[in-house]
């Protein structure tokens, strides 16, 4: 009887590792050169190991549709370690015919991934704004930057911020503004009023995330004075009466006079005067404001009629002086406007008589007036 004829062994004619993204290992593809009997083919009969010696274990093998069972895939967990990594495949892996497999080795290389360097630009300060409880204040100051920071390193000792005396001012709290993914910080401090520039200074101990320092920054921020807001003139009216006898002889004049303590501008002025005369025609009335403005009020009008009782000189009257007959009421045209300031100068009124004797027994100013701010203060003349 003679023996059965020897069997060759079948190889593996080529291997290709691959993973689920670059610079990664997650399978292997073996191609034999003879259709694998895939019952002797199981996890048991491959070794892995990584670049540090310990094994990995193969999860699974499986035969490529339409390969004829001569190109497997093995897989494992994802390897990312860099280095080479060994695989064995036993003889116990026999094909159809019943051939053991040769003896393999081999070996797969997972490079390193490259290492991405943080950006080395230097974080940057876009804008800096100022705000307050009113338009003109501030109590603190929004910071924006061209990237995340690290909020462990904007600190109150991260900036400072100096008056316009230049006085240093607290920076009392640091707090990222939300949603804004760490790229802007509200600065707070005690609220400042004092108009002018507020010098802020942002230091270079500020970094990003991947530690980049900040680029030193400088700003000014300005503070507005609020403008002054001035009450609109009163309107009010007064009344200056004086009481004394004045004789005007014929032929002559007298002189009254009444002194105005307040300072205003006269919008509307009428003067009523009680004046015992047979024949007010004879009889010339003016008037003089302290700045030597005279406004004639009478004018030897009038006619033969006697006296002048209750006589408002009036503007806005509806007689005219010359039409007028007494007890004398009529009315003559005063300019309005007209300046009385208080002091030595205060406004007279003259009157003069060419033929009877007169007595003004009174004389009145009724004024409608609109305060004056600012002006000439007591005492002084004008």
């Amino acid at each position: 009887t003679k023996p059965p004829p020897s069997l060759s062994s079948f190889h593996i004619v080529d291997t290709a590792g691959s993973g689920p993204r670059a610079y990664s290992l997650g399978q292997i593809t073996l191609r034999f050169d003879q259709s694998v009997s895939p019952s002797t083919f199981a996890a048991s009969a491959a070794n892995l190991f990584g670049p540090d010696g310990r094994a990995i274990t193969i999860a699974g093998i499986s035969a490529l549709w339409g390969s004829g069972d001569r190109i497997f895939t093995l897989t494992f967990a994802t390897q990312t370690m860099a280095g080479s990594y060994r695989l064995r495949i036993g003889t116990s892996v026999r094909d159809q015919a019943g051939a053991s497999l040769a003896p393999f080795d081999t070996s797969f290389n997972v490079q390193s991934a490259p290492v991405t360097k943080p950006s080395q630009t230097p974080l940057r300060v876009t804008s800096v704004t100022g705000s307050g409880p009113t338009s003109y204040s501030m109590n603190q100051i929004v910071v924006r930057f061209d990237r995340g920071v690290s909020s462990s390193t904007l600190t109150p000792s991260a900036v400072t911020l100096f008056g316009p005396d230049g006085r240093g001012i607290n920076i009392t709290g640091v707090s990222a503004v939300a949603g804004s993914g760490g790229m802007a910080f509200v600065l707070s401090f005690a609220t400042q009023t004092k108009l002018g520039g507020y010098w802020l200074h942002v230091g270079t101990g500020v970094r990003d995330l991947s530690g980049v320092r900040v680029a030193a920054y400088d700003a000014t921020l300005v503070v507005k004075a609020a403008p002054i807001t001035r009450p609109p003139p009163t309107a009010t009216s007064g009344l200056y009466v004086s009481s004394t006898k004045v004789n005007v002889p014929r032929g002559g004049r007298g002189v009254s006079v009444i002194s105005i303590p307040d300072n205003i501008t006269i919008r509307n002025l009428k003067v009523e005067i009680d004046l015992s005369h047979p024949n007010v025609g004879d009889v010339f009335i003016h008037l003089q404001a302290p700045d030597g403005t005279d406004i004639v009020l009478a004018n030897r009008k009038g006619g033969p009629s006697s006296n002048m009782t209750n006589t408002i000189f009036d503007d806005n009257a509806s007689t005219y002086i010359g039409l007028g007959r007494g007890p004398f009421i009529g009315s003559r045209i005063i300019p309005a406007g007209m300046s009385i300031s208080p002091g030595v100068a205060t406004p007279m009124a003259a009157m003069s008589s060419n033929v009877s004797p007169a007595e003004a027994i009174a004389w009145r100013i009724v004024s409608h007036m609109r305060s004056r701010p600012n002006s000439c203060p007591r005492g002084a003349s004008v």
